[in-house]
């Protein structure tokens, strides 16, 4: 990381704020790609907190698709709804569940503390 994203990064709270989801919005330029190994925790925390809510699926997930032999899953979310993920994420109370969130922020170049 350089200095200059350094001084960019900003630090929010590890609880789910509405300042916390415009930091998300507006750093989600792009979709963001994701890898696991499937049936991983974190497979398993993408899987939870796509796949729940009143819409019971999180219509931005562009695709999952295996990658290669090795058991790898690659998901891609559209910029929109990665605060949702975010959310769903932190509110779920799992641990890996928020280590992941606090990973997808820290690439947007967002610290939860």
């Amino acid at each position: 990381m350089t200095d200059t994203q350094q001084t960019k990064r900003k630090s929010f709270s590890a609880c789910w704020s509405d300042q916390l989801g415009e930091a998300i919005k507006a750093a989600s330029t792009e979709p963001y790609p994701a890898e696991c190994h499937y049936r991983s925790e974190d497979f398993e925390s993408f899987e939870h907190a796509i796949n729940q809510g009143i819409d019971s699926h999180l219509e931005a997930v562009v695709y999952t698709q295996s990658v290669g032999t090795c058991g790898r899953c690659r998901i891609v979310i559209e910029p929109q709804t990665v605060h949702v993920l975010v959310r769903r994420l932190l509110e779920s109370g799992e641990d890996n569940d928020a280590s992941l969130a606090s990973s997808i922020c820290e690439t947007l170049g967002i610290e939860l503390v």
